[in-house]
């Protein structure tokens, strides 16, 4: 056969398909695409009735549902990273936000502090120091919820004691208590 009795079939093929289904393209594709792949299954099966051009059409379809689906999965999988990522940069905000409400609640404390031992030192006592080693452990524990670290158990709160109280300053109002007494 020559070349132009085959183009010839092909392209009678392709109308007569044509004029007889309609093709499972969506608008968001092309359809030139679909009639391409579909020229070119029928020139290379060469369908010599119209149930083998029903299977050239049945092929045509089950290869553009194929490439739809396997871009659709693609741009799932896109989708889903870029949700995954919108997801960190979200906490990753919160958790700034967060740490700056304490680090802010810090230092309005550490203001407080150093406002109510001003007074103190000009009544010659410390101010907001700790009168016992339980407000000591309290003062402990009140730091860990601030932080976020949760309330401690007796234990953690005997630990950091021991390991903190060679570091905070002297308790000179207990020593006043004692001296008075």
């Amino acid at each position: 056969m020559s070349k132009d009795v085959k183009n010839g079939s092909v392209a009678k093929d392709l109308a007569e398909l044509k004029k007889l289904f309609t093709p499972p393209v969506l608008t968001s594709e092309h359809l030139k695409a679909y009639y391409t792949i579909m020229e070119r299954f029928l020139e290379c099966l060469k369908p010599r009735d119209f149930v083998e051009q029903m299977f050239v059409k049945d092929l045509t379809d089950a290869t553009w549902e194929i490439m739809r689906y396997s871009r659709h999965k693609t741009m799932v999988i896109e989708r889903e990273h870029e949700r995954h990522l919108e997801i960190q940069a979200k906490r990753r905000r919160e958790e700034r936000k967060r740490k700056a409400a304490i680090a802010e609640a810090i230092r309005e404390r550490a203001a407080a502090k150093q406002a109510g031992e001003t007074k103190a030192a000009e009544s010659g006592e410390q101010a907001g120091a700790p009168t016992s080693q339980f407000d000591r452990w309290l003062e402990l524990d009140e730091v860990n919820v601030v932080c976020g670290l949760g309330a401690a158990d007796d234990a953690t709160i005997k630990t950091m004691f021991d390991g903190v109280s060679q570091v905070l300053p002297p308790r000179t109002n207990l020593k006043k208590r004692s001296a008075a007494s």
